[in-house]
């Protein structure tokens, strides 16, 4: 999808090894459109099944960490656990959108979980809060090369 897409291409940008997993061969080609620089190895199935997640090399010594990205709680979950079971020594990172998703993860010693919908929310009041914390945050945290906002103004008066 549109984030996965955009975590490869900083990826390969600095310089690290990719393995795309997704269930959607579609997808997968139009990952394969984009210049990212280096080949990305990429499996087309069910990424929710251990051995897939092993041949795209979950237990090789090479493998540094684990994005489970999909727009699928229940498949984040399943990846997040299965990298846990078969190599409990590389970080994994998850998506969730739920509280319920998110306890489960944490539960499985996921490394590091993002709610998109709490960290837009949070992003959000930072911006109302202190616009120049928004805009040294955007700096810190955007893609290469992408150009500093201003910050934001609100507007004055009753709203």
């Amino acid at each position: 999808g549109h984030t996965g897409s955009l975590v490869v291409r900083e990826l390969t940008r600095y310089g690290y090894g990719v393995v795309v997993l997704d269930d959607s061969q579609d997808r997968l080609d139009g990952l394969a459109l984009l210049d990212l620089g280096s080949f990305v190895p990429t499996l087309c199935g069910d990424m929710t099944r251990p051995e897939l997640l092993v041949a795209a090399g979950l237990t090789s010594r090479h493998c540094i960490g684990v994005l489970a990205l999909a727009g699928d709680d229940e498949a984040n979950l399943a990846v997040a656990m299965a990298a846990r079971l078969l190599a409990p020594q590389v970080p994994a990172i998850s998506r969730s959108q739920s509280a319920e998703t998110t306890a489960n993860l944490a539960s499985f010693g996921t490394d590091h979980i993002v709610n998109p919908f709490v960290a837009f929310a949070e992003r959000m009041g930072l911006t109302f809060r202190a616009p120049s914390a928004h805009v040294l945050y955007e700096c810190l945290t955007s893609s290469y090369r992408t150009p500093a906002t201003a910050p934001m103004r609100l507007p004055v008066g009753r709203w």
